[in-house]
């Protein structure tokens, strides 16, 4: 049965079909979006550079600031109560009749201060003087020492002395002679204390 019968060897030599791998489409880049985003990137990081930088340091500049200023709190507190007097308003003033003469040296010998005249006050309407005329001597900023005070009138009559010391804080001490004739005293002053300065 030549005619009905199948050739088993012809069917084994037929070549099997080899089925085809398809591979999945890889997506297309765009590099025009890239450039995009990378230069957007490029100046938002130059924006923002600036920004930190300042920030930085407008931190540190605070900070050095505070660190300055409490530096400046601790310095006041260590200032003592003398360092904080920034007037010296210690004086010596003299007064006496107007036919005295004043003479103050120092413990050098040398003649220190001025004197003046000064008048009395009028009154506008009476013509009323308040006074005699007074012989003023005064001494700006003296040094805490011994002086020697010599006062001298061109009369034998008894005349009045007034002495003011004035520490640096304006504190006053007053003290007050009778006297006659040329007079000379010891006068010790002191510039912190106006109580601790005294004339004998």
């Amino acid at each position: 049965m030549e005619n009905g019968t199948t050739n088993p060897t012809h069917a084994n030599n037929a070549s099997p079909t080899t089925p085809q791998t398809i591979e999945p489409e890889k997506p297309k880049t765009n590099n025009k979006l890239n450039k995009k985003i990378l230069l957007v990137l490029l100046i938002l990081l130059l924006i923002i550079t600036p920004i930190l930088v300042f920030s930085l340091f407008k931190f540190a500049s605070s900070s050095q600031n505070k660190q300055s200023s409490v530096e400046n709190i601790n310095q006041k507190q260590r200032i003592t109560p003398e360092e904080k007097r920034t007037t010296d308003l210690s004086s010596i003033q003299v007064v006496v009749d107007e036919d005295v003469t004043v003479s103050l040296k120092d413990s050098l010998g040398n003649e220190i201060g001025k004197q003046h005249m000064e008048n009395p006050l009028e009154h506008p309407e009476t013509g009323e003087l308040s006074g005699d005329p007074v012989n003023i001597f005064s001494l700006d900023d003296p040094d805490t020492e011994n002086y020697i005070l010599t006062l001298t009138p061109t009369s034998g009559q008894e005349f009045q002395m007034d002495i003011y010391f004035y520490d640096r804080d304006a504190e006053v001490k007053i003290e007050n002679r009778k006297l006659t004739g040329e007079s000379t005293f010891k006068v010790y002053f002191d510039k912190k204390d106006s109580n601790n300065s005294y004339i004998e």
